[in-house]
């Protein structure tokens, strides 16, 4: 490679426009004007300048290359999982709770306001955790005031995934035939394809760290500035604080070519201003304004924290062993987590959970986005075949993989959360060494092999309760069949009942003759519920929330929504009279199941001193 070419581009490109549209999110708020017309004039400029910079790429040429490429087996298995995460994307709205739970709801208090403010909440999420996705969305709430468009951003990283993990592993010494196996393979890891067609936010900040080292300069990507490079690092941090540790593997690897190329501090250097905003220093900053810590969480309310390191790592290590033994569909999930569960003794169990509160064995009998990590498959077949290649000295490789490793423990030490498995999908392809193939082409039991594991790995995206493309209840009826002991059914119905529901949230509390009027809606909460919802239609709502024991806002809101065992206590506390309008029982989470919820208009409001 003598210079970028159209797929560095688009790699870049992309780049470009997430640390542009963060630059934007920040300095629209600095201004107050954080709206659908100044987005409207920013993308207008960004959309001109793309056209500008990229007239010039033998785009042609390219596109035609790309559709004869699609002709072979993996390419083809790759369009194929394209085509099924975009119709799941287009048929289903978006359900990913932690999204709907403070990631959509503080964009949305965003553009309410004008601009980035430290929002007065039940979750002091909304406030503390990075931003880098949201910027990222907020266009595209303020443009079209709908929630189906937000998969974009994570639809195009699937797109671009196999583009960069080429250059990632050609660029550490891998020959160009093992990398064009690998970039169609490891798309299929659970973690980035459960993801590609919602809004989770962990396929996001695994894309910029490994466009990072995709975009450094190197002996087969020459011609190209290393700005785009420490920029989608910068977003990788901005999008989760954990990503921090993604700047061993990134150093390391910036380390070896400066012994190459001198010039890369110069340009580096240039880029810092840019990527200290687009990071997560600015929000870093802000934390520590408002609540005193850079974490925004001084006090641990969120249990992610630990002095406990090593219990820490031990249990994290479990959740990850569990997570990529999960099957795309397990019939005897429960009895492989529960025979994990035996193998540690009842007295480390609680020590375990004293020093790690969040810790817990998950059983589901399909893969979710949620829970989705790496693949047992994937590190099966590549270590076969590693002890069958050839072997090639790549030492750049392996010292970015110690590199990766020593950020995987540093993680999992310090990160009491659950959510372990997919918070590490940033450093998965660089655990394990990719082998390289032998001389000639494969033979028919690797390519056999490939194929039987891409359908095994595919195998989530008909099944996802998220976003199901094949008929639950009739497969729920057929596995009672085979099985009448299980209640497969009831459990499926449950789960698949879930996800329909958290989609819509608490909306369906509001009264139907109310809904096309602007409303104030007070929501009691535990700073888990699902809040999102609530602001459709986009426009005529404003929501706020509060905890069970906090002051009521000073305003009385139109409509008050709460649980209700919780009214008696919170209208006793605050001595306030309410007329019901509306009682449902709604489930957001399919482990607490449906909860009683009631809808009140407030007849008196207490006065506040």
């Amino acid at each position: 490679m003598n210079g970028p070419r159209p797929g560095v581009s688009l790699i870049a490109g992309f780049v470009w426009w997430g640390a542009l549209l963060s630059l934007a999110g920040w300095g629209l708020s600095l201004f107050s004007v954080l709206n659908s017309v100044a987005y409207g004039l920013v993308l207008s400029i960004l959309v001109g300048a793309s056209l500008f910079f990229l007239k010039n790429e033998p785009w042609p040429v390219f596109f035609l290359k790309s559709i004869k490429r699609f002709r072979r087996p993996l390419p083809a298995a790759f369009a194929s999982a394209v085509g099924l995460i975009l119709l799941g994307a287009l048929l289903y709205p978006p359900s990913n709770y932690d999204a709907l739970t403070y990631r959509i709801p503080r964009i949305l208090h965003w553009l309410n306001h004008g601009g980035w403010f430290w929002i007065t909440t039940a979750n002091p999420r909304q406030n503390y955790s990075g931003v880098g996705q949201e910027w990222l969305l907020a266009p595209i709430l303020a443009l079209t005031a709908t929630s189906r468009l937000l998969f974009l951003p994570n639809f195009v990283c699937f797109l671009l995934l196999p583009s960069v993990f080429f250059r990632v592993f050609r660029g550490l010494g891998c020959s160009g035939r093992t990398a064009r196996t690998w970039m169609w393979l490891f798309p299929f890891a659970p973690v980035y394809l459960l993801q590609a067609g919602g809004i989770a936010n962990d396929l996001l900040g695994a894309f910029w760290f490994l466009a990072s080292l995709a975009l450094l300069p190197g002996r087969f990507l020459l011609g190209i500035s290393p700005i785009a490079s420490v920029l989608s690092l910068a977003l990788a941090t901005g999008v989760k604080a954990s990503n921090l540790v993604l700047l061993l593997p990134w150093l390391m690897k910036f380390l070896w070519q400066i012994l190459r190329q001198k010039s890369l501090w110069h340009t580096t250097l240039a880029a810092a201003p840019l990527a200290l905003v687009v990071s997560f220093a600015p929000l870093a900053y802000l934390n520590l304004r408002h609540a005193g810590d850079w974490s925004g969480d001084p006090s641990n309310d969120g249990g992610m924290k630990t002095d406990r390191p090593l219990l820490t790592l031990a249990g994290n290590t479990i959740l990850v062993i569990s997570a990529s033994l999960q099957q795309p569909f397990d019939l005897g999930s429960r009895r492989v987590i529960s025979a994990m569960g035996h193998l540690c003794p009842p007295r480390a169990r609680e020590k375990l959970t004293e020093a790690y509160p969040r810790w817990s064995l998950d059983t589901r009998e399909f893969a979710i986005e949620e829970g989705a990590a790496w693949s047992w498959m994937l590190v099966a077949f590549s270590l076969t075949v590693f002890f069958a290649a050839r072997k090639k000295r790549m030492a750049e490789y392996v010292w970015l993989m110690v590199a990766a490793w020593i950020s995987a423990f540093f993680m999992m030490g310090k990160l009491a959360s659950e959510a372990i498995p997919r918070l590490l999908a940033p450093l998965y392809p660089l655990l394990l060494i990719v082998p390289e193939g032998r001389r000639g082409q494969p033979s028919r039991a690797v390519k056999v092999s490939m194929v039987l594991m891409i359908l095994c790995l595919g195998l989530p995206l008909l099944l996802a309760p998220g976003r199901p493309m094949v008929p639950w209840r009739l497969i729920g009826r057929v596995l009672d069949a085979l099985d009448p002991t299980a209640s497969l059914s009831m459990r499926i119905t449950r789960v698949q009942e879930a996800y329909h529901q958290r989609a819509r949230g608490l909306l369906p509390l509001i009264p139907s003759d109310m809904e096309n009027r602007y409303l104030n809606v007070l929501l009691i909460s535990n700073g888990n519920d699902i809040e999102g919802p609530l602001w459709w239609p986009y426009g005529k709502r404003s929501v706020e929330s509060r905890r069970l024991a906090d002051a009521p806002p000073q305003q009385a809101p139109d409509l008050i929504l709460i649980r209700k065992k919780e009214w008696p206590a919170w209208s006793s506390l605050w001595q306030m009279a309410a007329q019901p309008r509306a009682q449902l029982s709604l489930t957001q989470l399919a482990s607490i199941g449906a909860e009683e919820w009631l809808c009140l208009v407030p007849l008196s409001w207490p006065m506040q001193q």
